[in-house]
């Protein structure tokens, strides 16, 4: 079982959705608001030729604690 902590990520937050290379089914940012529904930080995923919000939109604050994420 391998354990994946959160702080191993380092993705820099952006306003501008990515076009190069040209994005795939399924590809993944993180947004910095500046294209999110909610105006708040948050990944963004490419499905059917568009970028979404992916996640827990509109629920108020998140907060990551370091936590980590556990392979079943």
């Amino acid at each position: 079982m391998e354990r994946i902590g959160l702080s191993q990520l380092r993705v820099p937050a952006t306003g501008v959705e990515p076009t190069l290379p040209a994005p795939v089914e399924n590809d993944m940012y993180l947004d910095d608001g500046t294209n999110t529904e909610s105006g708040l930080v948050s990944w963004r995923q490419y499905r059917s030729s568009t970028w979404h919000d992916v996640g827990l939109q509109g629920i108020g604050e998140i907060a990551i604690d370091g936590g980590e994420f556990v392979e079943a």
